[in-house]
Protein backbone atom coordinates (compact mmCIF):
# COMPACT_ATOMS: atom_id res chain seq x y z
CA UNK A 1 0.00 0.00 0.00
CA UNK A 2 1.48 3.42 -1.02
CA UNK A 3 0.84 6.34 1.11
CA UNK A 4 1.02 9.77 -0.56
CA UNK A 5 0.76 12.99 1.49
CA UNK A 6 -0.80 16.36 0.13
CA UNK A 7 -0.74 19.40 1.12
CA UNK A 8 -3.68 19.23 3.13
CA UNK A 9 -2.34 16.54 4.80
CA UNK A 10 0.63 18.44 5.98
CA UNK A 11 -1.87 21.42 7.66
CA UNK A 12 -2.75 21.48 11.07
CA UNK A 13 -7.04 21.57 11.64
CA UNK A 14 -6.88 22.08 15.34
CA UNK A 15 -10.38 21.81 15.95
CA UNK A 16 -11.05 18.68 12.80
CA UNK A 17 -8.80 17.09 14.78
CA UNK A 18 -10.24 17.53 18.17
CA UNK A 19 -13.79 16.18 16.53
CA UNK A 20 -11.92 13.09 14.84
CA UNK A 21 -10.79 11.96 18.15
CA UNK A 22 -13.93 12.71 20.20
CA UNK A 23 -15.26 10.33 17.61
CA UNK A 24 -12.82 7.69 17.91
CA UNK A 25 -13.18 7.92 21.77
CA UNK A 26 -17.34 7.95 21.29
CA UNK A 27 -16.69 4.29 18.85
CA UNK A 28 -13.64 3.11 21.60
CA UNK A 29 -16.48 3.58 24.33
CA UNK A 30 -19.04 2.20 23.04
CA UNK A 31 -17.37 -0.59 22.41
CA UNK A 32 -16.46 -1.72 25.64
CA UNK A 33 -19.85 -1.22 26.33
CA UNK A 34 -20.96 -3.79 24.31
CA UNK A 35 -18.21 -6.01 25.38
CA UNK A 36 -20.45 -5.80 28.79
CA UNK A 37 -23.08 -6.97 27.04
CA UNK A 38 -21.21 -9.51 25.68
CA UNK A 39 -20.08 -10.33 29.46
CA UNK A 40 -23.36 -10.55 30.97
CA UNK A 41 -25.04 -12.84 28.23
CA UNK A 42 -22.66 -15.25 28.99
CA UNK A 43 -22.51 -14.87 32.43
CA UNK A 44 -18.73 -13.90 32.76
CA UNK A 45 -18.84 -11.74 35.67
CA UNK A 46 -21.30 -9.56 37.67
CA UNK A 47 -22.99 -6.73 35.68
CA UNK A 48 -25.93 -5.16 36.66
CA UNK A 49 -25.79 -2.75 33.28
CA UNK A 50 -27.26 -5.26 30.98
CA UNK A 51 -29.29 -8.25 31.76
CA UNK A 52 -28.43 -11.42 30.28
CA UNK A 53 -31.69 -11.94 28.21
CA UNK A 54 -33.15 -9.67 26.16
CA UNK A 55 -36.69 -7.80 26.36
CA UNK A 56 -37.47 -9.27 22.99
CA UNK A 57 -38.52 -11.48 21.92
CA UNK A 58 -39.84 -12.53 24.94
CA UNK A 59 -39.92 -16.16 27.34
CA UNK A 60 -36.66 -15.95 26.20
CA UNK A 61 -33.92 -18.26 28.90
CA UNK A 62 -30.57 -17.48 29.77
CA UNK A 63 -29.75 -20.82 29.06
CA UNK A 64 -30.86 -20.68 24.98
CA UNK A 65 -28.83 -21.07 22.33
CA UNK A 66 -30.40 -18.13 20.80
CA UNK A 67 -29.46 -15.63 23.79
CA UNK A 68 -25.91 -17.20 23.16
CA UNK A 69 -25.87 -16.30 19.75
CA UNK A 70 -26.94 -12.81 20.16
CA UNK A 71 -23.97 -12.50 22.87
CA UNK A 72 -21.72 -13.31 20.21
CA UNK A 73 -23.11 -10.16 17.83
CA UNK A 74 -23.03 -8.66 20.93
CA UNK A 75 -18.64 -8.96 20.79
CA UNK A 76 -18.84 -8.51 16.77
CA UNK A 77 -20.47 -5.19 17.60
CA UNK A 78 -17.88 -4.24 20.01
CA UNK A 79 -14.86 -5.59 17.83
CA UNK A 80 -16.18 -3.67 14.89
CA UNK A 81 -16.67 -0.42 16.56
CA UNK A 82 -13.00 -0.67 17.83
CA UNK A 83 -12.32 -1.05 14.10
CA UNK A 84 -13.88 1.58 13.40
CA UNK A 85 -11.96 3.73 15.81
CA UNK A 86 -8.75 2.38 14.75
CA UNK A 87 -9.95 3.29 11.41
CA UNK A 88 -10.69 6.89 12.30
CA UNK A 89 -7.66 7.33 14.01
CA UNK A 90 -5.67 6.01 10.53
CA UNK A 91 -7.46 7.94 8.60
CA UNK A 92 -8.36 4.46 6.62
CA UNK A 93 -11.26 4.87 3.90
CA UNK A 94 -13.11 1.96 5.33
CA UNK A 95 -13.92 3.04 8.64
CA UNK A 96 -17.34 5.09 7.46
CA UNK A 97 -18.38 1.18 6.64
CA UNK A 98 -17.59 -0.19 9.98
CA UNK A 99 -18.98 2.37 11.61
CA UNK A 100 -22.01 1.96 9.88
CA UNK A 101 -22.03 -1.91 10.03
CA UNK A 102 -21.63 -1.81 13.68
CA UNK A 103 -24.17 0.87 14.22
CA UNK A 104 -26.79 -0.83 12.71
CA UNK A 105 -26.15 -4.16 14.73
CA UNK A 106 -25.71 -2.05 17.20
CA UNK A 107 -29.25 -0.80 17.18
CA UNK A 108 -30.56 -3.85 16.55
CA UNK A 109 -28.87 -5.17 19.92
CA UNK A 110 -30.30 -2.39 21.93
CA UNK A 111 -33.95 -2.93 20.87
CA UNK A 112 -33.78 -6.29 21.78
CA UNK A 113 -32.17 -5.25 24.90
CA UNK A 114 -34.53 -2.33 25.15
CA UNK A 115 -35.23 -2.18 29.02
CA UNK A 116 -31.29 -2.04 29.72
CA UNK A 117 -30.67 0.32 26.47
CA UNK A 118 -32.20 2.93 24.80
CA UNK A 119 -29.54 5.34 25.35
CA UNK A 120 -27.48 3.04 23.07
CA UNK A 121 -30.12 3.24 20.66
CA UNK A 122 -29.97 6.95 20.53
CA UNK A 123 -26.08 7.18 20.48
CA UNK A 124 -26.42 4.03 17.24
CA UNK A 125 -28.97 7.22 15.71
CA UNK A 126 -26.78 9.70 16.44
CA UNK A 127 -23.74 7.72 14.66
CA UNK A 128 -26.04 6.93 11.39
CA UNK A 129 -26.73 10.23 11.02
CA UNK A 130 -23.76 12.25 11.82
CA UNK A 131 -21.93 9.32 9.28
CA UNK A 132 -24.95 10.59 6.25
CA UNK A 133 -24.69 13.90 6.83
CA UNK A 134 -20.70 13.86 6.83
CA UNK A 135 -20.57 11.50 3.63
CA UNK A 136 -23.16 14.25 1.95
CA UNK A 137 -21.14 17.44 2.79
CA UNK A 138 -17.96 15.61 1.54
CA UNK A 139 -20.05 14.18 -1.68
CA UNK A 140 -21.34 17.89 -2.03
CA UNK A 141 -17.79 19.30 -1.80
CA UNK A 142 -16.45 17.01 -3.92
CA UNK A 143 -15.46 18.76 -7.18
CA UNK A 144 -17.04 17.32 -10.00
CA UNK A 145 -15.44 15.00 -11.91
CA UNK A 146 -13.56 13.85 -8.79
Amino acid sequence: MRVEFSAAHAEYRPLESLGRYLVVALFVLHGLIHAMGFAAVWQLGQFNAVSNIPTLPPHLTAASPLVAGLGILWLAAALIFLAAAAGLAMSSPWWRTAAAVAALLSLLLCIMWWNDAPFGAVVDIAILVGLTISTWLIRATRPKGA
